[in-house]
């Protein structure tokens, strides 16, 4: 484009910049606009939406999601040893699709079809494959704990690249829930 018609004209122009100029700054644009497409694709819009909708606890730990450190993983995509200890995100694969359209229907956003969010998902360099078994927690349909647990096989996902990349924030500090004094508001 701009860089090939300079090529082109280089020649006959007489400028003040060479093509290595314009090559490192149509570069410079690209990445750019390559770092703005990770936060503004249908995956980005995806992990917003679940971000927001734990913010509400429509999504909950343990029951929606449970997230493990483990300095390895075993899944249908094959055997992973991290170089340290990991936070892994294991999605309940009854509970993300709903907490997603939830979401994004309640800010006017049209949700994509499962089949596809599923596509990107598996196909995202966060993705880990699918784990054997997982038990869940049970809730009812308000989002409070119910009796039992539900065995599923979870998506799993490098919850440390998911945070970095889109700034996903769903870890929850059980030790604050746990030790709550009831007198304060908060």
């Amino acid at each position: 484009t701009v860089t090939a018609a300079y090529r082109c004209l280089e020649t006959v122009l007489d400028l003040p910049f060479t093509y290595a100029d314009i090559l490192k700054i149509a570069i410079n644009g690209i990445k750019t606009q390559n770092a703005l497409t990770t936060s503004s694709n249908e995956i980005g819009m995806f992990w917003r939406q679940i971000g927001r909708t734990q913010m509400e606890g429509k999504f909950c730990l343990n029951s929606d999601y449970r997230i493990e450190y483990r300095p390895d993983i075993k899944t249908n995509k094959g055997s992973v040893i991290f170089a340290t200890t990991r936070p892994i995100l294991f999605l309940n694969p009854d509970a993300w699709y709903q907490a997603y359209t939830y979401k994004a229907k309640d800010n006017g956003i049209v949700p994509l079809p499962d089949s596809s969010i599923i596509y990107y998902l598996e196909n995202s360099p966060e993705y880990l494959g699918r784990y054997g078994v997982m038990r869940f927690s049970n809730k009812l349909p308000n989002g409070q704990p119910a009796v039992g647990t539900t065995s599923k096989r979870p998506l799993c996902f490098d919850y440390q690249m998911l945070a970095t990349k889109y700034g996903l924030s769903i870890e929850v500090e059980l030790d604050d829930l746990d030790n709550k004094n009831e007198n304060q508001p908060f």
